[in-house]
């Protein structure tokens, strides 16, 4: 065994192909809302650890969060799979339908990382996946909330990446294609997005941190601007910017 792995999402679609998949090498604690259904399918399994979760309560997930802390100790993998569906236009959401998504799309995968990295930089060693989607880089009509929900996702993993770089951390985000799950009819299995789950939890100590990932492939989150600080010595490459209008004298020469 590899070491003990908490999944977030686990009991449908990727969360529970990824399941299936990593048991075999890790003490797979699954966390999902369908305790019932988790139970069924992985009940007999001896290293699948299924627990019931509903990520939109943020003081249950905190609290058991906790308990499995002090039940396995240092836990060094972490894969944040859950997510909500919502394709509501941006006029058709509710405050509901926007709370919802931050709790379940953000902020909680914030609460799985806060309760598991003291313990991962403690031991100089965790490898946690959030998983993304690549839509969020070129967002279209509908889907408002999830799209603004990923990205905010998206912003506290790549910062958590930098705040652990003192440490053998690698925190990266993996977009897993598009999937057939009961949340969408796509072309993929689930199973598409193995291979890269694989290679950024085997990640060595001069893997890449704070990147996103995406079937097989590294796919740029911003653009290399030649910046060495954003707001410290600033040259602009105008090889990746379109001017528009004159920029302020602190950038020209």
């Amino acid at each position: 065994m590899n070491g003990t792995l908490l999944i977030t999402g686990a009991s449908s679609g990727i969360g529970a192909s990824l399941v299936r998949h990593l048991a075999g090498d890790y003490e797979v604690l699954a966390l999902a809302r369908r305790i019932d259904r988790m139970n069924r399918e992985y009940g007999d399994h001896p290293s699948i650890h299924p627990y019931e979760l509903d990520l939109a309560d943020a003081d249950g997930t905190r609290s058991l969060l906790a308990d499995l802390v002090a039940e396995w100790g240092h836990i060094p993998y972490l894969l944040n799979v859950a997510g909500i569906w919502n394709t509501k236009s941006l006029l058709e959401l509710t405050d509901e339908d926007l709370r919802l998504a931050m709790e379940v799309d953000a902020f909680a995968h914030v609460r799985t990382m806060q309760a598991l990295l003291p313990a991962m930089r403690e031991h100089d060693f965790g490898r946690i996946v959030n998983v993304s989607g690549t839509g969020v880089l070129v967002p279209m009509a509908g889907w408002a909330a999830q799209y603004a929900s990923i990205m905010a996702r998206n912003a506290y993993g790549v910062t958590a990446a930098h705040e652990n770089d003192d440490r053998n951390v690698k925190i990266n985000l993996m977009g897993p294609g598009p999937t057939s799950t009961e949340m969408y009819d796509g072309p993929l299995p689930p199973t598409a997005c193995h291979s890269t789950v694989d290679y950024l939890l085997g990640l060595d100590a001069d893997g890449p941190t704070g990147r996103m990932f995406w079937l097989g492939y590294e796919v740029p989150l911003f653009p290399e601007l030649g910046a060495t600080e954003l707001f410290g010595p600033f040259h602009a490459d105008e090889e990746y910017l379109t001017r528009v209008c004159d920029p302020p004298e602190e950038l020209r020469g």
